[in-house]
């Protein structure tokens, strides 16, 4: 197989877990699976991590397993640290910045789906627990299955088209129309990440790390971060802005 381009790829680097049509395949029936649990059980965090668990991080794993590939080939490789640096700097402060600078994307689009979010998921629940639920479960599980298997996969014919088809899916499971720009962009970062790296711990690292900070600032623990920032707005959305360029160029540079 092919090794992708050397403008993307680290030195160290794992064959992909599965061609390109049978990573479509994996992601295709980890979806499915995701959402079939979904239905079947009640509305709230412990059926949307049973569903995570089950469809979007234990469908590839078993199917890998299955056909006798190393989990290494799913990009689950040991990270450089510097990676994992700006990957947690990208997560802390991309959520912010994008919030702001596809506001009226999110505006025009929202039919009620961030209100039913925090109806179903985030009002009855203590912060852990959302942290575990929509923090650390979703970014292990989401990664596997759509940069693990899918970006991986379609690297070696187009890395380009790996990190668009990737961002794409990732949106696309969400089905949030309001979410689907920050979706796309962040996607598209996130698949950058472990195409460029040959490992997805910097894209877990990076989604962990946005939604967890997104979930304290809203539960306000740290509560002079939402008063300064409301204070002064647009100084906030350049520091954030800035931060989440310079976690982009530390990846970027240093694979």
């Amino acid at each position: 197989m092919a090794r992708p381009s050397q403008s993307f790829t680290a030195t160290v680097y794992h064959a992909p877990a599965f061609g390109a049509a049978e990573a479509v395949a994996v992601f295709l029936t980890a979806v499915t699976t995701f959402f079939a649990i979904s239905a079947f059980l009640p509305i709230g965090l412990g059926s949307l991590i049973a569903a995570q668990l089950i469809g979007m991080g234990g469908v590839p794993l078993v199917w890998a397993l299955a056909r006798r590939r190393s989990l290494l080939r799913l990009g689950l490789g040991r990270p450089r640290l510097r990676h994992l640096a700006g990957a947690a700097l990208l997560g802390a402060t991309f959520w912010y910045a994008s919030l702001f600078l596809l506001a009226p994307i999110i505006t025009a689009l929202d039919r009620g789906e961030l209100r039913d979010i925090e109806r179903h998921f985030i009002a009855d629940y203590s912060v852990p627990a959302r942290l575990v639920a929509l923090g650390l479960v979703p970014a292990l599980c989401e990664e596997i299955a759509a940069r693990g298997v899918l970006a991986r996969s379609l690297a070696p014919r187009s890395a380009p088209v790996a990190v668009a088809v990737s961002a794409i899916a990732f949106a696309g499971f969400h089905m949030a129309p309001s979410r689907l720009a920050p979706m796309l962009a962040f996607g598209a970062v996130l698949a950058f990440f472990a195409v460029r790296t040959g490992t997805i711990w910097p894209a877990i690292v990076a989604h962990f790390t946005n939604n967890a900070v997104a979930l304290l600032w809203d539960a306000k623990v740290i509560p002079v971060l939402p008063a300064l920032a409301n204070a002064h707005p647009n100084l906030a959305v350049v520091v954030a802005a800035t931060m989440s360029l310079v976690g982009i160029a530390t990846v970027a540079r240093s694979a």
